[in-house]
């Protein structure tokens, strides 16, 4: 630490100079959210004003502009999007994966956004939504889709199941599986595995 002259966030919290609240604790701490704000009975300082919002919370562009209540709401649907979820998604030994075939980063970003690197694996697409009246059928939360739209791909999604079945087993306990990636749409993956690796055997 000193002989580098870099000290990291864990010689912060070992020297007292950041400290973790607990909800209960906060009730008996005076915090201030900018530097300026600091006055003498003041116990604490955040380190910066968006780390009040938690990880889902903080991929909300410009909060503070929504109601309360849909920010809220946003939070239980921001877990429920539906996009690319992880870079080993082929891999994975989940045996139903749901996966959007053309997600899209969010236009306005925050920085929570850059920091979690949600930029990377996005989940959903960025739409044009034009408010207006048309004959009663888009009334309350409902939507019409235009049809060019959803036919060149929008909101085109995939499902993905695993099976795996053993091919053949070796007296010394080795084995050869075929493992395949189906979707409803084709044949997205064939791999063969093996259950222990011996010099020679692939």
């Amino acid at each position: 630490m000193l002989r580098d002259k870099v000290m990291t966030f864990d010689d912060f919290l070992r020297k007292g100079l950041i400290e973790y609240l607990d909800v209960n604790e906060e009730n008996d701490a005076y915090i201030a959210l900018y530097e300026n704000e600091l006055k003498p009975d003041t116990t604490h300082l955040e380190i910066e004003p968006f780390t009040l919002l938690g990880a889902v919370a903080g991929l909300i562009p410009y909060p503070h502009h929504n109601q309360s209540p849909r920010n809220t709401y946003q939070c239980a649907m921001g877990k429920q999007a539906i996009g690319a979820i992880a870079h080993n998604q082929l891999n994975r030994i989940d045996t139903l994966l749901y996966l959007m075939v053309y997600p899209q980063t969010p236009m306005c970003r925050t920085r929570t956004i850059e920091l979690i690197g949600y930029d990377q694996l996005p989940a959903g697409q960025n739409a044009t939504v034009a408010v207006m009246s048309y004959s009663g059928y888009d009334i309350e939360d409902a939507l019409i889709l235009n049809r060019a739209s959803v036919d060149r791909g929008f909101g085109r999604c995939q499902v993905f199941r695993k099976y795996v079945t053993l091919l053949k087993r070796y007296p010394n306990g080795m084995c050869v599986s075929l493992s395949l990636s189906l979707s409803s749409l084709s044949l997205s993956s064939l791999s063969l595995s093996f259950c222990a690796s011996q010099p020679g055997e692939r």
